[in-house]
């Protein structure tokens, strides 16, 4: 019964916050993350007068995660074609190469474990079977242990692939033994057909030389 408490918990909570944002319209979702991310990379202090809390430490430039997490879909039809929000889990698999201690290039694979159906244009349905989604993406990483990434993807899947474009951000927590533990969230913008969010949790593990 604690699992399932837990697991009810923690759906309400992903389904709630999913239906908060989409009360904007995409176009103002994508405005606004564009604009948070030239904010945050304005206000950063430039190298030559470094921030010393971020820069104590050293630097193992390769970073391996795991993320479970839960996929909203707003624009989604259930298996009796009804409309509703979807929700759903995604399992990740993520790498990182990071070039200093503020950015790095990553390669994230998600891993959609529903089928379901989108709206596509005047009553048009497109099927949607289990995707796999991998993207390349820039991080960025203006205060110590909060990142932003953005960049594009693919969408594998049976019936149709496309290109996507990723956004989100994610914030971790250090762990010993070069453990950490982190939450995080990104929005795909699926070749304009529909949008998905995605909210989670990260096992990360870094490896390499410290430097």
């Amino acid at each position: 019964m604690k699992y399932d408490f837990r697991h009810v918990l923690i759906h309400s909570s992903c389904l709630a916050l999913g239906r908060i944002l989409y009360f904007f319209t995409m176009k103002k979702i994508q405005i606004l993350l564009i604009l948070s991310f030239l904010l945050v990379f304005l206000s950063t202090p430039s190298r030559s007068q470094p921030h010393p809390e971020h820069d104590q430490g050293s630097l193992q430039r390769h970073r391996f995660s795991f993320m479970w997490a839960n996929t909203l879909v707003p624009a989604g039809k259930n298996a009796h074609d009804e409309e509703s929000d979807l929700l759903f889990p995604t399992w990740g698999l993520n790498y990182e190469f990071w070039l200093n201690r503020h950015m790095a290039i990553g390669w994230h694979n998600e891993f959609e474990m529903m089928s379901y159906i989108v709206d596509h244009g005047n009553e048009a349905v497109m099927e949607r079977e289990y995707p796999y989604i991998t993207s390349i993406v820039l991080i960025y990483e203006p205060l110590k242990n909060l990142a932003f990434h953005i960049g594009p993807g693919y969408e594998f899947e049976t019936n149709e692939s496309f290109f996507i474009v990723k956004m989100g951000a994610e914030y971790t927590f250090p762990l010993p033994k070069s453990f950490d533990l982190g939450f995080g969230f990104s929005y795909d913008n699926k070749n304009k057909i529909y949008d998905a969010w995605t909210f989670g949790l990260f096992i990360g593990k870094r490896l390499g030389k410290k430097e």
